[in-house]
C-alpha cells in the first residue's frame, strides 16, 4: 500500500511549513532574549552611572569645602574644583575619539563573548 505522491508532497509541505514556523518562533525568542539582556545591561549601567555621578558630586563638593578651608576662601576651593572639571572636560574633548573607539571595542567584545557562551551552551558551535 503505497501512498500517492500527491499525499507525500502535501505532508512534506506541511512539515516544511511547520519547521519554518518553528524556526521563526525560535529566532524571535532569541531576539527577545538578546534584546532583554541588552536592555537589562544598559539599565544596570545607567543606574550605576547615576549613583557614581552622585557619589562624585558629593565627593567633589566636600573637596571644594575642604580646599576652601585650607585656602581660607570657599570660593577659591570651588574654583580649584571647577578648574579640575574644566581640565578633565578639555582632555575628554581632545581624546574623545579614542575613548569612543575604546568603548565601542569593549561593547563588541562583551557582546561577542556573550554570543560565544550562548552558542557553546546551545551546542551550536
Amino acid at each position: 500500500m503505497e501512498r500517492e505522491p500527491r499525499a507525500i508532497f502535501e505532508e512534506l509541505r506541511r512539515d516544511v511549513s511547520a519547521y519554518i514556523d518553528t524556526r521563526l518562533q525560535i529566532l524571535r525568542l532569541e531576539l527577545y532574549e538578546k534584546t532583554s539582556r541588552t536592555v537589562a545591561t544598559l539599565s544596570f549601567g545607567l543606574i550605576l552611572l547615576f549613583l557614581a555621578l552622585f557619589a562624585f558630586f558629593f565627593l567633589f563638593l566636600a573637596f571644594g569645602f575642604f580646599l576652601g578651608e585650607c585656602l581660607g576662601s570657599v570660593a577659591g576651593g570651588f574654583a580649584i574644583v571647577a578648574g579640575f572639571y574644566l581640565v578633565a572636560t578639555g582632555l575628554f574633548f581632545l581624546f574623545g575619539k579614542q575613548v569612543r573607539t575604546w568603548l565601542i571595542n569593549k561593547v563588541l567584545i562583551a557582546l561577542s563573548t556573550t554570543d560565544s557562551k550562548d552558542q557553546t551552551e546551545d551546542g551550536t558551535e
